[in-house]
């Protein structure tokens, strides 16, 4: 299965930003951690402040896991706990990173 294609370009750059978290989503639901980690990087190079950052590192933090780099997966955990410390992307991270577990736990 191929990754989604971003639709057409817009001159919306918020929807330009929603398709590359989506498709680093998808690739990571077809366990394609490489597809989703090149999204992750595209994302945070031409939205580097964008609304969907939280979203990205996570995309990023899931995908290092589960290329099995858990420092690096750890350390993209440990800075959306920075930036979110009550974000419930962390539960995801928690559940599904053995890296993560013990991130503090969303108060």
């Amino acid at each position: 299965m191929q990754a989604p294609k971003l639709s057409a370009p817009t001159d919306d750059p918020f929807q330009r930003e929603l398709a590359l978290v989506k498709r680093a989503n998808a690739a990571l639901a077809r366990h394609d951690a490489h597809a989703a980690l090149k999204s992750a990087d595209e994302h945070a190079t031409s939205f580097p402040t964008g609304r969907l950052v939280q979203e990205r590192v996570a995309v990023r933090a899931l995908a290092l896991c589960a290329l099995g780099r858990s420092a690096e997966a750890r350390s993209a955990a440990e800075e959306l706990e920075h930036m979110a410390a009550r974000s419930p992307h962390l539960i995801r991270l928690r559940e599904a990173c053995p890296a993560t577990q013990d991130l503090q736990a969303v108060r």
